[in-house]
C-alpha cells in the first residue's frame, strides 16, 4: 500500500486493511476475516486506527520494534 501512496501512515493503512477485509468464518474464527488487498487499495479512506495493545512507538511497552536485534 506504501508503494501505491508512500504518504499513507500505519494506522491509515490498518484502517483500510480492516475495512476491506473479506468476512470468513466468524469473527472468533478469524477476527476482522480475510486480507482483500485490491479492496485495501481501492479504498481512499483516511480514518486511522491503532489494534488494541499497541503503541503510537513501537511495541506494546512504548520500545521501538527489533529486527535480529537491531533497530
Amino acid at each position: 500500500m506504501k508503494a501505491v501512496d508512500p504518504g499513507l501512515t500505519n494506522g491509515v493503512i490498518a484502517g483500510r486493511l480492516a475495512r476491506s477485509a473479506e468476512q470468513v468464518g466468524t469473527e472468533e474464527e478469524t477476527g476482522h476475516g480475510r486480507v482483500s488487498m485490491a479492496r485495501a487499495v481501492a479504498d481512499t479512506g483516511v480514518e486511522p486506527i491503532e489494534p488494541e495493545g499497541a503503541s503510537v512507538s513501537g511495541t506494546p511497552g512504548g520500545e521501538p520494534y527489533e529486527a535480529g536485534g537491531k533497530r
